[in-house]
Formats: structure tokens, sequence, C-alpha cells
């Protein structure tokens, strides 16, 4: 019994672990490679930002009713890294979303 509990607590910690690190995995963008994409999309003149009363947390799906715009090639240009993410405007913020799926993987901010 004491070693089915010891093996399954072993279990739950290297399954949290490898869940931390795949999270940590997700943006493969560097602090430089954000604000550089946070400063050319901010400028963007997109047709609807999303509502200040949506809530966006970065690691869960992006509500439905926010659209969500593809990467333009002149930051792709610049940031090859940046293809992999889609993005929106809210708040002042860009959120960054994985582009086969709604999941905001980071919320950047200068």
């Amino acid at each position: 019994m004491v070693r089915q509990i010891r093996l399954a607590s072993l279990l739950i910690a290297l399954l949290t672990t490898a869940a931390g690190f795949a999270a940590a995995q997700a943006l493969s963008l560097s602090q430089e490679q954000r604000l550089k994409v946070y400063r050319t999309l901010i400028k963007e003149a997109i047709p609807a930002q999303a509502a200040e009363d949506v809530a966006i947390v970065a690691g869960q799906d992006v509500p439905a009713s926010v659209a969500l715009y593809p990467m333009p090639v002149y930051v792709i240009d610049g940031t090859p890294e940046a293809s992999a993410y889609r993005f929106t405007i809210w708040k002042n913020q860009v959120i960054l979303v994985e582009r086969d799926s709604r999941k905001a993987v980071a919320i950047v901010r200068e």
C-alpha cells in the first residue's frame, strides 16, 4: 500500500513537471522578439479589437467571439518564429494565439 502511494506520488510529480515544461515551451519567442512583435502589431489597424469585458488568459482558449488575425508577412520576415501564432489586440496588449487552435500562449505588453 505504501509502495503504491509512493509510486502514485512520483507519477503525479513527473506529470506535473512534464506539463509545466510543455507550457514553458509553448512560446518560442525570446523577450526581445516578443517586444518587437508587440511594437509592430500594436500599431496594426485591425478591424475589431477584443472587447474590454472579455476574459483572455494565457494558457486558455480565447473566446469564440474574439476575432483572431494571421501574423502579417512583414512581422514573420523579421521574426520567423512568429509564424506559429495568430493574434488579437486586447486592452492595449497583443495576445499571441497558437495558429492551429484558439489557445492564448502569451499576453504581450510593453
